[in-house]
């Protein structure tokens, strides 16, 4: 005798079908969630590492800057005393 649709035990089934179908569904979601937070991670751990270096360079630049501008000063007084 075929199972009637109508009766609870089918309506169980169906429902178990589409409760493994959204369980299954939330487990990718939870995967490339994951997924994305390490990436973001990464991405947070680049960008820190990327600041550290521009203030380095910036630093770096700074002294350069105050070189160029000790070297100038020297040149103007190395003039002033020629003439």
């Amino acid at each position: 005798m075929a199972e009637d649709e109508n009766t609870p035990e089918h309506a169980e089934n169906v429902g178990l079908f589409y409760l493994r179908r959204i369980d299954a569904r939330l487990d990718s979601i939870e995967r490339k969630l994951d997924e994305a937070v390490m990436r973001l991670a990464a991405v947070e751990r680049d960008v820190a590492a990327m600041r550290v270096r521009l203030n380095n360079l910036d630093s770096r630049v700074a002294r350069i800057e105050g070189r160029v501008d000790l070297q100038r000063e020297i040149a103007r007084l190395a003039a002033e005393l020629e003439a």
